[in-house]
């Protein structure tokens, strides 16, 4: 015997009503609100309300997590006030993190043990994981560079590029140049395919601190991008980089991570965090110095680099 229709549209409405109100709460509470009745449960988990609540849920300012030299983690958030450092931990079975990349709240981590390297997509938000395998390549052994590409306003999906470094030079007398070829994790389908033709370049290539921006991912330190869509790989120009004039000529500045629907990226330079926006004005925007911070002169100050900064952002997006 079914429902009777006054039951079923009080049903559909307390429904419609109750998602309207949990799509208004912080990613942080809503993960809490999870515990309160198997009903919620399913509510928060839903891939539509996920969708909905990436679409038009609370908006945040995006924070970022530093990785210390000795490899301690802290959060802080730049666009308080008075910024300060809060201690960070991963919650995986190996303490020994090191963050890859980060996308629009998702990150790459690397956790290494004396037995074996491991690779996770984790939402720190959620604190979920997954472990991503990748199969050894007797042609290509090498890891050159994992970068995570994630766009939640068009997909809960992402992608991940690895890029892989033969062993043998394509030519044997000269060792300069080295063979690179580019594959490509879905996480829908989960499986690996190709993803770009061989190519040949710099032995001395490093595909290091890869940051994703409109579908593309970029490589500062080898003026390299991959074209995600069009499954490319290309050489940059130095024009192609606006925010490069804007850098100060003193420390390591570098790209870092990218801002989500701001399309901004942060940099690193002497104790600097700045942004530059992508759109009609590309003038750089300071948003912490943290040589103004009380442990920055301290005798065990945090000490970090700017490829150890990345993207801390509230999401439900699954791993």
């Amino acid at each position: 015997m079914g429902m009777n229709p006054e039951r079923e549209s009080a049903a559909a409405v307390y429904g419609d009503l109750l998602a309207e109100i949990l799509v208004r709460l912080p990613a942080k509470s809503l993960t809490r609100s999870k515990l309160v009745c198997k009903h919620w449960l399913s509510v928060i988990s839903g891939d539509e309300f996920r969708r909905r609540y990436t679409l038009h849920g609370p908006k945040p300012p995006a924070s970022l997590l530093l990785q210390t030299r000795t490899s301690k983690f802290f959060h802080i958030k730049p666009f308080d006030k008075k910024p300060i450092l809060v201690p960070y931990k991963f919650r995986l079975p190996n303490p020994k993190i090191k963050i890859l990349s980060s996308c629009n709240g998702l990150m790459l981590l690397e956790s290494e043990s004396h037995l074996r390297t491991d690779y996770y997509v984790h939402n720190p938000t959620t604190n979920q994981s997954r472990r991503i395998v990748l199969d050894y390549c007797e042609d290509y052994p090498d890891i050159m560079a994992l970068s995570l590409a994630f766009d939640p306003s068009k997909s809960l999906h992402y992608t991940i590029v690895l890029v892989r470094g033969a062993l043998k030079s394509p030519d044997y007398n000269d060792r300069r140049q080295r063979i690179f070829r580019v594959e490509v994790y879905d996480s829908e389908s989960c499986i690996w395919e190709k993803g770009s033709e061989p190519f040949t370049a710099s032995a001395e290539l490093k595909f290091s601190s890869g940051v994703h921006c409109n579908g593309l991912i970029y490589w500062k330190s080898s003026w390299y991008y991959y074209d995600i869509g069009k499954k490319t790989m290309a050489t940059l120009r130095f024009s192609d980089l606006a925010w490069c004039d804007e850098l100060d000529g003193d420390g390591d500045g570098d790209g870092v991570c990218v801002f989500g629907s701001t399309s901004s990226l942060v940099l690193d330079r002497s104790g600097k965090i700045k942004g530059c926006s992508f759109g009609d004005d590309e003038s750089m925007k300071e948003l912490v110095d943290l040589r103004d911070q009380p442990f920055y002169n301290n005798r065990d100050y945090v000490d970090f680099a700017s490829h150890n900064v990345h993207l801390f952002q509230e999401t439900l997006a699954p791993t």
